[in-house]
């Protein structure tokens, strides 16, 4: 009986807790979300009489699979507002310790105390201050715009929050795969180029770890098959009936090229990535290579301007970002990315996933 007793009790415990959670989440089965909200007010002032925000979640993980699912919901207490006039609401996040010098719009509200925000909606605008794939903590406040008077701010919330960056695949007939013997000749397992247009032409970022690496070419398929599988046929060609391909200075990372219009292939050496730029002081600030997260990264004292990405202390490959491309990613001869504020901050290049080339800029102090 007194087993019985104790199994009971521990059953009453566990459906009040899932009750519980139920209601925090507003009764959303399709939240992205990682556990319950406690959201944990920062360390900055908010005006006496402020109204509190209240978040759905403290820690979030967004994923692309859950694009349109609802990441989080924010709800506020209403406004002491003079004369009452409210034009509309606005929830503004930026990196926490920064006091929203820095901040960005992530959802706009014109009527009620409170607002969702999807998966695909949060993690894109939050992209333009964090770095993806990595855990950062991130303060959230409301924003009252009024039609006559300043605008009024809730005391913020915080959340440790993940993003991601959208990720691309490519039909077979727009892949090239590069297998040689730095990766054992595995076909289905080799570093990849795309045509990300579609027209032909391909490109990736291969890091050839052999001091002589050796490789053929094989176009849409993943094993060994005649008539996908390219040689070099000399004359900065390919073709079939050739010699295996071969790069000469060495191992690292090379970018490399070929096309099906031309039939022609070459893999250029990037000994550096730097970032260069008003916001650099003109000069290169030299980023390091991570082999672990296969990404470049640079962390340093930025002023107000802007910079651009160059390969070998040189502008003959040099990368940017297009405005209407989507938010973190990069395109060669692209204008520069903007530092809107004066600060430290830790900037990062993703390349090595073709076709999939991203940056990130995250203030840190």
């Amino acid at each position: 009986m007194q087993k019985g007793t104790k199994t009971t009790g521990r059953k009453a415990i566990v459906i009040s807790l899932v009750a519980m959670l139920y209601v925090l989440m507003g009764c959303s089965k399709n939240a992205d979300l990682v556990m319950p909200a406690q959201a944990v007010k920062p360390e900055m002032p908010a005006a006496v009489g402020s109204p509190q925000l209240i978040a759905s979640a403290s820690r979030i993980a967004l994923l692309q699979g859950n694009a349109k699912n609802m990441a989080a919901r924010f709800n506020w207490s209403k406004f002491a507002c003079p004369d009452n006039v409210i034009m509309s609401y606005t929830i503004e996040a930026c990196v926490s310790g920064n006091a929203f010098t820095n901040s960005v719009a992530v959802a706009n509200c014109a009527e009620g105390e409170s607002v969702s925000v999807s998966v695909e909606e949060l993690n894109d605008r939050l992209r333009s201050i964090l770095i993806t794939g990595a855990e950062a903590r991130v303060d959230f406040r409301v924003r009252l715009n009024t039609k006559s008077n300043a605008a009024m701010y809730s005391y913020p919330v915080a959340m440790e929050v993940t993003t991601y960056q959208p990720f691309q695949d490519f039909e077979g007939k727009n892949i090239i795969r590069i297998p040689g013997n730095y990766q054992s000749w595995k076909v289905s397992q080799a570093p990849m180029m795309v045509s990300a247009k579609a027209d032909r032409e391909y490109e990736g970022y291969v890091n050839f770890s052999n001091a002589y690496a050796q490789f053929l070419l094989v176009k849409s398929v993943t094993t060994w098959e005649d008539g996908y599988t390219f040689t070099d046929i000399g004359a900065g060609k390919f073709g079939f009936n050739g010699k295996m391909f071969a790069v000469w200075e060495g191992a690292g990372i090379y970018k490399c090229n070929a096309s099906t219009n031309t039939n022609k292939w070459t893999c250029t050496r990037i000994y550096n990535w730097s970032v260069t730029g008003s916001a650099a002081g003109n000069g290169d600030a030299e980023m390091d290579f991570d082999a672990a997260t296969r990404t470049w990264s640079l962390t340093g004292n930025f002023a107000v301007g802007n910079f651009i990405f160059r390969a070998n202390h040189a502008d003959k490959i040099a990368l940017g970002h297009n405005e209407a491309d989507a938010t973190g990613s990069v395109a060669y001869n692209a204008p520069a990315i903007s530092i809107p504020v004066a600060g430290r901050y830790k900037i990062v290049l993703s390349l090595l996933n073709a076709g999939n080339y991203s940056y990130g800029v995250q203030r840190v102090s």
